[in-house]
């Protein structure tokens, strides 16, 4: 099993399924900050200030392969009901963390689940944290906090962390250090880009593909850079795209050790973009893929009934005079549009 720096090792854990006592179908309870206020604090909801109730948060994970639905699981302690996973909620080789109240300038990050209580989650002389889906349950209890520290609960109970910063606290578990990961959709393609800042053993990244957000299928690979200390940026081009689909990283060690990153929502621009436009003189067919065009008139019939692979004028001019529907078929999209002949 690889080595990692002692700093990562806090934040990015071990695909080992290295669970505490408390663990459901994959999910476990990892971490909680009950006490933030201390040295060095923990300004979870970034409002720049530290806060002994608004920057608490608890984190679970899942650190198998699988996804898990989390949809109405709750997280509780003894008093009630803390929070409960809203529709298609899904958790797969990464963390969630709860937090109360975000109050940052930016958005908050897509690991983040914000209970919005606007008071104290969890108690510091010691609480009992449940996870529980609609048959199971779990407890971890944790003893008293001490201010700033976070508890570490998995694999070692009761573990106190004093250096903990929250631009540590990611989201999956990457033996890398991700910094970014994003997706821009153009006329034809996504591009995919990512950074890391530093990798230790890192032989390639698997690129995942999905349409429905559950089932990934592998369409690329990108080479890592082994061993690096500085900021290494990567790319990959999608071209078979469709109006929308899913991407997320899997990265592998050298040594078979993999990880998986978030899971990132790309809408093509197919899905928003008009194929036909019109002026008072002519059509426009732009289309981003092979479009059946048709065109009929008042009374239903066919006047025009073509493929168009390229950017192509039809001229008003060339038709009679009355109304006609134009529909414009493509694999991504389908558009109607109405066109009142006057001359």
């Amino acid at each position: 099993m690889k080595q990692i720096p002692l700093l990562l090792s806090l934040v990015f854990f071990i695909v080992s399924n290295s669970y505490s006592q408390c663990q459901i179908n994959k999910i476990y309870i990892n971490a909680v900050l009950a006490n933030p206020s201390g040295s060095p604090g923990f300004d979870t909801d970034g409002n720049g200030s530290v806060s002994s109730s608004a920057d608490e948060f608890v984190q679970i994970c899942n650190d198998s392969t699988g996804d898990v639905v989390l949809t109405g699981w709750t997280i509780a302690d003894a008093i009630g009901v803390k929070y409960t996973f809203g529709a298609d909620t899904i958790l797969a080789g990464e963390c969630v963390t709860l937090i109360n109240s975000y109050a940052g300038s930016t958005p908050m990050p897509a690991y983040f689940r914000d209970i919005n209580r606007g008071s104290s989650i969890w108690n510091n002389t010691g609480d009992d944290i449940i996870l529980a889906n609609s048959s199971d349950t779990c407890t971890e209890t944790y003893s008293s906090s001490s201010g700033g520290c976070v508890k570490w609960l998995a694999d070692t109970i009761n573990v106190d962390s004093c250096s903990l910063q929250p631009s540590y606290l990611g989201s999956a578990p990457l033996y890398v250090d991700l910094i970014s990961f994003y997706a821009k959709a153009t006329s034809s393609s996504v591009v995919l880009n990512w950074a890391t800042a530093s990798e230790i053993n890192n032989s390639h990244f698997e690129v995942l593909k999905s349409i429905n957000g559950q089932i990934f299928e592998q369409i690329g690979r990108v080479e890592g850079a082994g061993n690096s200390a500085s900021i290494k940026e990567y790319s990959f081009q999608d071209k078979q795209v469709k109006a929308r689909q899913y991407y997320k990283l899997k990265q592998l060690d050298f040594d078979g050790e993999f990880a998986y990153s978030d899971v990132v929502l790309v809408k093509s621009v197919l899905e928003i973009i008009d194929i036909v436009t019109q002026t008072p003189e002519k059509l426009i067919i732009q289309p981003a893929a092979s479009t059946r065009v048709i065109i009929a008139n008042q009374a239903g019939q066919i006047v025009l009934d073509t493929e168009i692979h390229n950017r192509t004028v039809i001229y008003k001019s060339d038709y009679a005079t009355g109304i006609f529907t134009i529909q414009a078929i493509s694999e991504y999209h389908i558009q109607s549009v109405k066109w009142v002949n006057i001359r």
